[in-house]
């Protein structure tokens, strides 16, 4: 944070520049040492605003103050697990009540269900694998139980990597979004109902084609 000017000294002008009691409190501390600064409207450009610190009558234009009308979830990091693709060594999908796996093998990617195996089609498993390697949820549903979510599961996804560790997330589709957990976690997700598409696609969209299908045999 920097100061570029004082702009006042007079405490009748603190509600204009909104460093009274309608602005926001920021506590900064370092070592032994604390600072209170008031944190009022945004200055002549979206970088500035304008701060007091707390008993002092000076009103200060500041650069760099953080964005304090941001809500918590903002701060949060929302990556969940990120690995790379080559860690990769199988997937398992369940979606609509189906259920079908995803395995790496010496002559590459093989995809199987209840009702046999199939080749794939590379460049979406391919896209796929890219995808969950790394995945960010959308926020977090602070007002959802854990218990409700698990009661309601609608579609689940596990990958599991080199060296025995893998990753389950538990999905709950919801009238306008998607409820969510990640196996062993205490905070209840939130994604935008397209990851569904994404997280959990279809075994035909993996599969091959019968061209495909008899071209690689």
């Amino acid at each position: 944070m920097r100061i570029e000017s004082i702009v006042s000294s007079n405490p009748a002008g603190f509600s204009r520049f909104q460093v009274d009691s309608t602005g926001s409190e920021m506590t900064l501390e370092w070592g032994d040492r604390r600072l209170e600064l008031i944190v009022g409207k945004m200055g002549p450009d979206f970088q500035s605003r304008y701060v007091r610190i707390d008993g002092d009558d000076r009103v200060m234009l500041a650069n760099g103050v953080p964005n304090l009308s941001a809500k918590v979830d903002q701060w949060r990091d929302k990556t969940l697990w990120s690995m790379p693709v080559e860690a990769i060594t199988s997937v398992s999908v369940t979606a609509d009540d189906v259920t079908y796996g995803l395995s790496r093998t010496d002559g590459g990617w093989r995809l199987s269900s209840g009702t046999g195996d199939s080749a794939v089609d590379s460049v979406e498993v391919a896209d796929f694998l890219g995808r969950i390697s790394t995945i960010k949820v959308d926020g977090f549903h602070t007002a959802l139980t854990i218990d409700s979510v698990l009661a309601n599961v609608t579609h689940q996804l596990r990958v599991e990597f080199a060296g025995g560790a893998a990753e389950t997330l538990l999905m709950s589709k919801r009238q306008n979004d998607v409820a969510a957990l990640r196996e062993g976690g205490a905070d209840v997700l939130k994604l935008f109902t397209y990851h569904l598409t994404n997280l959990t696609p279809s075994f035909d969209r993996l599969a091959a084609s019968t061209a495909e299908a008899t071209e690689s045999q």
